[in-house]
């Protein structure tokens, strides 16, 4: 695997995952891959906190559908 995301032999075949946590609202510009696990603390409120910051996320998230072939989110710690 190289920095590129570019695997050097072509006969072999891998999965790609970008783990985040603790995003607290804050949007990063990820590298592409095959999946994406977002696991816990999106948002600096919680779910049950600001509907602004539930908003911010869920855009960010859903632009995310074009940059990975699968998302998981996992809420909570």
């Amino acid at each position: 695997y190289r920095e590129s995301g570019v695997i050097d032999d072509p006969g072999l075949s891998c999965v790609t995952i970008v783990h985040v946590s603790d995003t607290h609202n804050l949007f990063f510009d990820l590298p592409a891959a095959d999946i994406l696990v977002h696991s816990g603390d999106a948002t600096e409120s919680g779910f049950k906190g600001d509907e602004a910051e539930m908003d911010a996320f869920v855009a960010w998230w859903q632009a995310m559908a074009t940059r990975f072939r699968f998302r998981v989110f996992v809420p909570g710690n």
